[in-house]
């Protein structure tokens, strides 16, 4: 173990997993009793744990969820819950945490040059957004109901180094509010200001002088936390650094490194090397059979969510995630993307258990799919249920389907429909499929054998629709990707009060393959999905899904036209 040279402050782990690592590119996901499984087993190794916006529906029922189980076991951890600085959220968080002793709020608006240019309709001038920020977090402050509050000025490096006077404009404003707000309760406790570097633009020499700055200005009237991005690989360094060089006690960090686009700092890591330097003592988190059990947790905690290890690299680089994310993405790329198309990969907007009501209405206006608005939070919210279900992101072509249906009159049983399938390999390792099903209400039956799954099942479906359709459109694969989808036992999910939740001994044992497939016809480019614990069904599955799908967009948006989007 090496020993710390000098005592510094304790620090305090913020575990973000369940708000930051949903937004995950390629999707995690988690039934109810998932979620509530994970943040029994992530509270002991943090002092904190942020489960997301009590705004969003979905959200408030797992908040809800965990806060009651929270409040049965009597852990000694806090609840923290993320608010945009508008009275609804903050009022929906006030009644989510309204019994839960040790709760903080955790406001938050886009403050840099290109946040400010796309948060909202009408762009604001700076003396608004500092009214808009002081009102907010004076709101928040004024009710009891809150132990804590921290604000956050979204992508706080660019603001610092576009203008170091704005930002430090913000934090007054903020504090000004809390100060304001704080006169009717009386905490005793000091206001929180945390340093997003939102996407991940800063180096650690970097970052560290905008602390340095705002620790001059700001001394010890508040207290900071950081929260940095992996785009350029320093999020894990930088929670040491700002730990090590600056006396930062608020660290965010998330298990495994999820999070949106690249990651963030880790706690696991965290917790590890802040307990051998002897600078996390906290003895709930650091007793000897906590920290022996610290590895099998995080296997257990990503298994539980849907993953095996983060993918570090390209695939991950240019994704957009959240709801609130994705809406100013496409209105401006660099919100959240510091490279965009600078290098080759287009960013690209997933749609899931974090997606949005304006996020999928931006797509719904871009395909150009009528809808009822007032319908449109019922379908936003059964989308994050699949997306949970899954444990994946859900594609545009599945959205649009599913929009056709609930808000166009268009039925399920109309189109290609595959009643059944068996599929074989050959003795001399070529795959035979046979097929039963009905296109546009007439029954078919056939076979076709090829190199592989994939291929099979596209050439079959491709010659039947083509025959049926009496057209020769030509339907290729552009992209394939696979992903193991863990799975954890019902029986850990449910355990007695007073007791810890078991560790699974055979993690991923059930472990489901998940297959993603896009393919072009004409102009259009489609996508399939399906998981199974037979790779070679979930191939055959994803396939049907995609051009099942594709059929019923041709027809339903393009009845006169064979090669139609989506």
């Amino acid at each position: 173990m090496i020993v710390a040279k000098e005592r510094k402050v304790e620090p305090i782990i913020f575990d973000t997993t369940l708000r930051e690592g949903f937004q995950t590119p390629g999707g995690i996901g988690a039934s109810l009793d998932e979620r509530v499984y994970v943040t029994a087993l992530i509270q002991r190794y943090a002092h904190w744990v942020e489960l997301g916006m009590p705004a969003n529906n979905v959200d408030y029922g797992i908040i809800s969820a965990i806060r009651d189980r929270f409040l049965e076991e009597n852990y000694d951890v806090g609840i923290a819950v993320l608010a945009r600085c508008n009275p609804k959220d903050i009022g929906r968080s006030e009644e989510v945490m309204e019994n839960y002793p040790n709760n903080l709020i955790h406001l938050f608006v886009g403050t840099s040059n290109q946040h400010r240019g796309a948060r909202f309709s009408t762009p604001k001038k700076v003396e608004e957004y500092e009214e808009l920020i002081r009102s907010s977090v004076g709101d928040a402050a004024s009710r009891a109901t809150f132990s804590r509050v921290m604000f956050s000025p979204e992508d706080s490096y660019r603001t610092w180094d576009q203008d170091h006077k704005l930002l430090i404009d913000f934090i007054k404003a903020a504090k000004e509010g809390y100060d304001n707000g704080n006169t009717k309760v009386g905490r005793g406790t000091r206001f929180i200001f945390n340093l997003p570097d939102t996407v991940g633009y800063s180096t650690n020499a970097e970052f560290g002088r905008m602390i340095r700055h705002v620790q001059r200005v700001f001394g010890n009237t508040v207290e900071l936390s950081i929260h940095g991005h992996n785009d350029i690989g320093t999020a894990q360094s930088q929670v040491f650094d700002v730990y090590e060089r600056y006396g930062i006690q608020w660290l965010q960090t998330t298990f495994g490194q999820l999070g949106e686009r690249n990651g963030i700092g880790s706690t696991d890591r965290t917790v590890k090397i802040l307990a051998d330097r002897g600078y996390l003592t906290d003895p709930r988190i650091v007793s000897e059979e906590n920290l022996k059990e610290l590895d099998p947790v995080t296997k257990a905690v990503l298994w539980a969510l849907g993953r095996d290890l983060p993918d570090e690299h390209l695939d991950r680089i240019n994704i957009s995630t959240a709801g609130i994310h994705s809406d100013l993405a496409i209105k401006n790329p660099l919100t959240y993307h510091i490279h965009t198309d600078r290098f080759g990969s287009e960013p690209t907007i997933e749609l899931g258990p974090t997606s949005g009501t304006t996020q999928v209405m931006d797509l719904l206006n871009n395909s150009k799919v009528s809808y009822n608005p007032e319908g449109i939070p019922a379908f936003t919210d059964k989308l994050k249920e699949e997306a949970n279900k899954r444990k994946s992101p859900l594609s545009v072509t599945h959205i649009i389907y599913e929009a056709l249906i609930a808000f166009n009159g268009k039925r399920r049983e109309d189109g290609l429909q595959i009643a059944y399938f068996d599929i074989t390999t050959t003795s001399y390792g070529r795959t035979k499929l046979y097929v039963e099903g009905t296109v546009d209400g007439s029954s078919f039956s056939s076979t076709h054998e090829s190199k592989g799954p994939v291929e099979v099942t596209m050439e079959l479906l491709s010659r039947i629709i083509n025959e049926h359709r009496n057209v020769q459109d030509e339907i290729s694969l552009v992209d394939y990707k696979t992903r193991i989808i863990p799975v954890i036992g019902p029986e850990y999910l449910k355990w007695k009060v007073g007791s810890s939740p078991k560790i699974p001994q055979n993690i991923g044992k059930d472990a489901h393959q998940a297959i993603s497939v896009t393919f072009k016809n004409g102009s259009g480019t489609y996508q399939g999905w399906a998981r199974h614990e037979n790779s070679t069904i979930a191939e055959v599955g994803a396939v049907v899904d995609g051009m099942s799908k594709m059929y019923a967009l041709q027809k339903w948006m393009n009845p006169g036209n064979s090669t139609g989007q989506r």
